[in-house]
C-alpha cells in the first residue's frame, strides 16, 4: 500500500501550524515577560529615587537644625558685640565644634547626595565656623595691648560677621533646594 499524499500533506500541515503556534505563543510570553521585567525595572527606579529624595530632604533638615543652632549664639554675641567693644569686654564666642559640628561630620560621608551648591555652601560655613571657634578658645581679647584692642576687636567682630554670613547663605541653600526638590 502507498501511502496517501493527502495525509502526509494534512500532517505536515497540522505540524507546521502546531510548531507555528508554539513558536508565536513563546514569542508572546518573552514578549509579557520583558515588558513585565521593564516595569520592575521602573517600579524600583521610582522607588529608590523616593528613598533617596526622603534622605536628601533629611539630610537638609538635620544640618538646617545644626547651622541654626551654631548662629544663634553668633547672632546674639552681634548683638552686643559694638557696645562690648567700648567697655572693653568683648569677649569672643566660645563653642565646642566637636558637639557643634557632629550631625555634619556623622551626615558628611552622604553629603554627595545633595547638589554641588549645597555642598559648597555647607563645607565653607562649617570650615570657616570651625576654624574661627578653634582661634577664638584661644583667643583673650582683653589680654590684647590697649593701643591694638580695638583693631582686634574690630577684626574679630569682621569675622564673626563673616561667619554667620556664611551659615545664612548655607542655610539659604538648603531652604531654596528643599524648595524646589518637594
Amino acid at each position: 500500500m502507498t501511502p496517501d499524499p493527502v495525509i502526509n500533506i494534512g500532517t505536515v500541515i497540522g505540524a507546521g501550524v502546531g510548531f507555528a503556534g508554539v513558536i508565536l505563543t513563546l514569542l508572546y510570553n518573552a514578549r509579557q515577560a520583558r515588558k513585565q521585567q521593564e516595569r520592575q525595572w521602573q517600579y524600583e527606579r521610582e522607588r529608590a529615587e523616593a528613598k533617596d529624595a526622603d534622605e536628601r530632604t533629611a539630610i537638609r533638615s538635620a544640618l538646617t537644625a545644626e547651622l541654626r543652632a551654631m548662629l544663634r549664639p553668633i547672632q546674639i554675641f552681634l548683638e552686643s558685640a559694638e557696645e562690648d567693644k567700648e567697655k572693653g569686654m568683648l569677649f569672643p564666642v566660645q563653642m565646642e565644634t566637636e558637639l557643634s559640628t557632629e550631625i555634619y561630620r556623622t551626615i558628611l560621608p552622604r553629603i554627595i547626595m545633595l547638589s554641588t551648591l549645597e555642598i559648597s555652601a555647607l563645607t565653607g560655613a562649617y570650615t570657616d565656623f570651625i576654624r574661627q571657634m578653634k582661634l577664638s578658645s584661644s583667643r583673650d581679647l582683653t589680654r590684647t595691648h590697649p593701643e591694638l584692642y580695638s583693631q582686634d576687636a574690630d577684626l574679630y567682630i569682621g569675622t564673626m560677621k563673616r561667619v554667620a554670613m556664611n551659615i545664612k547663605v548655607a542655610l539659604k541653600i538648603l531652604a531654596q533646594q528643599q524648595d524646589e526638590c518637594g
